[in-house]
């Protein structure tokens, strides 16, 4: 069997004249940093129970 090559070591040609050039490397940050905050958040909703405690009114 021949080996793939590895897909973190090879780039897509990009033409440079182009007006977006994409960078994954950031690209990859941005999305993994969105992932946390977004994984933190829903953390934060289900320790919080989604809502105030509140106390029976005493009668």
């Amino acid at each position: 069997l021949k080996s793939l090559p590895s897909p973190l070591g090879s780039r897509p040609a990009v033409d440079r004249n182009s007006f977006f050039i994409p960078d994954y490397e950031s690209l990859r940050i941005g999305g993994l940093v969105f992932a946390v905050v977004l994984f933190l958040l829903g953390i934060a909703l289900i320790v919080s129970n989604g809502s105030p405690e509140t106390k029976p009114a005493d009668k």
